[in-house]
């Protein structure tokens, strides 16, 4: 397993990294102060569990989960505060946190939180259908991404010999203080308990107070004892969590490409569905084959918005973004599903790009970041389209008054500045907030040079001045250049200047006489 703290207190960071989490399940703990760090580590780690501080520079801790969970729902997270206040507990059993700790917190209490995480990664873990990795095909069949051979690799759909025998129903609830997980765990088994004659379900879905399941009838079943069954599911869950129920179901028999329209367009409804009478309902569209094109394809075409948002053609974007409404408006009418998918990857492009960038843009451009990392609806599609070209304007002049003196420059002056320190890329990073590897990229696009490169050949330059002064050895300007092995800096010090350092100190000296 993986860990992940983040704290902007360097202290706490560091006493908590004094446990030995191996003796605990995990094989690898990273680190962050802040959650742009953050978010560039769970992009490219597989993470199990998070212990985050709430108050941080930038996004919250709270935000900050809220994103992840967009993308990696099964992440878990201890939350660690300085702050008693109700509004953040409320906040955090809402994101079904493992548990919410208050500072100033024992090892003992921390280590009893992180035994019951632990456990729950290790149920899903040990579950004989691997549910973790059945998590990422469902995903992958939600955004409409899935060859039969992977979805195949679910033993419910592998049954399902030709693929046309599905049905969807949503359960709707009233507002519970039961986790996700274990709502989900509860509804699956009474839905089993009470409908396994004439019916198999496949939990999918969450959104809304709303769960979606894919359903495989066993036998043929009239329409009539259908609905009764369907009702019966709605009564056993009512009687056993006192939560107030609606279903509602789709039409039969269909295909795994109509499931996914199918389930965009019953999500779409509930969204705008008026209050009924009815406790079983059924939603479902007239849909032809020939109607699936379920993905917005200017989207997806190169250059994606991750690779305009970090080279900034912020030109280009906005011409993206008008392509994509145009696109829409002429091929479906306003879809909460196609909103979705529009938003969450400009969330993906636009969190990538500010992992990297300056983290005085995250501070000045916190309200709008909340708006962008909450979930909501907008009113259409356009509406949606106005939003991120306004975030994308206010990205631009944040990062216009950054760049009035370029990178390159503060970088250059940051080196020839601080030859007295012993600088390297990192050091340089830190200093001007961004990522390390995207310093160096961009150094190396607008230079042809490597910054590690001229880094070194700064520290050999500052050596030649140091070695003009006599009271100093050889060893301590090794030291002060930053080289530990006083034969290795001679080597190197010989490789680019030409000659031993020995050697530079006795020609100056005969220049001197």
């Amino acid at each position: 397993m993986k860990l992940l703290l983040i704290d902007d207190e360097p202290l706490l960071i560091k006493s908590m990294l004094l446990i030995d989490w191996r003796t605990h399940g995990f094989s690898q703990v990273f680190t962050a102060n802040k959650a742009s760090v953050a978010l560039d580590i769970v992009q490219n780690n597989e993470i199990d569990l998070l212990i985050s501080d709430i108050k941080m520079p930038g996004l919250t801790g709270l935000d900050l989960y809220e994103q992840i969970l967009i993308h990696f729902p099964n992440m878990l997270c201890i939350y660690i505060s300085g702050y008693e206040k109700f509004s953040y507990a409320k906040q955090a059993v809402k994101l079904h946190a493992v548990d919410f700790l208050t500072k100033p917190v024992k090892d003992d209490e921390l280590l009893a939180a992180v035994g019951r995480a632990t456990e729950l990664i290790q149920q899903r873990e040990d579950s004989p259908e691997d549910q973790f990795a059945e998590r990422k095909i469902i995903n992958r069949f939600l955004n409409g991404k899935l060859s039969t051979d992977e979805i195949e690799k679910i033993a419910f759909f592998k049954e399902g010999a030709t693929y046309s025998e599905f049905q969807l129903i949503a359960i709707e609830y009233s507002e519970t203080d039961i986790s996700l997980e274990n709502l989900i765990r509860s509804v699956s088994q009474l839905i089993k308990k009470s409908s396994q004659k004439y019916l198999e379900a496949y939990f999918i879905y969450n959104k809304k107070n709303c769960l979606y399941y894919v359903i495989k009838k066993k036998n043929k079943v009239k329409k009539s004892l259908w609905h009764l069954s369907l009702d019966n599911i709605r009564l056993i869950i009512h009687q056993t969590l006192f939560l107030t129920v609606r279903v509602y179901y789709s039409a039969e028999k269909l295909s795994l490409a109509q499931l996914v329209q199918h389930l965009r367009f019953m999500r779409d409804q509930l969204y705008n569905m008026p209050l009924s009478q009815k406790s079983v309902i059924e939603v479902s569209p007239q849909i032809t084959e020939d109607s699936f094109s379920f993905s917005i394809q200017e989207l997806h075409k190169k250059p994606s918005f991750q690779q305009l948002f970090e080279i900034e053609n912020f030109e280009e974007i906005y011409k993206k973004l008008t392509l994509i409404e145009v696109e829409v408006s002429k091929n479906t009418s306003d879809s909460h599903a196609l909103q979705d998918e529009l938003l969450f990857t400009f969330i993906n492009s636009f969190y990538y790009l500010i992992s990297i960038k300056n983290s005085t843009i995250i501070k000045n451009m916190r309200d709008s970041l909340i708006r962008l990392n909450l979930e909501r609806s907008y009113s259409s599609f356009s509406e949606l389209i106005i939003f991120l070209r306004t975030m994308t304007q206010e990205f631009q002049e944040e990062s216009q008054k950054l760049n009035s003196f370029s990178l390159i420059d503060r970088i250059n002056h940051l080196i020839y500045k601080n030859t007295e320190k012993n600088i390297t890329v990192s050091w340089i990073a830190e200093a001007l907030n961004y990522h390390p590897a995207y310093i160096s990229k961009i150094y190396k696009e607008k230079t042809g040079h490597n910054l590690k490169d001229i880094i070194f050949q700064e520290k050999m330059q500052y050596a030649t001045r140091l070695l003009r002064n006599p009271e100093l050895r050889i060893y301590e300007i090794a030291e002060l250049v930053g080289f530990a092995n006083i034969s290795y800096f001679s080597a190197q010090f010989k490789n680019t200047i030409g000659m031993t350092p020995l050697d530079y100190r006795n020609s100056i000296r005969s220049q001197l006489i």
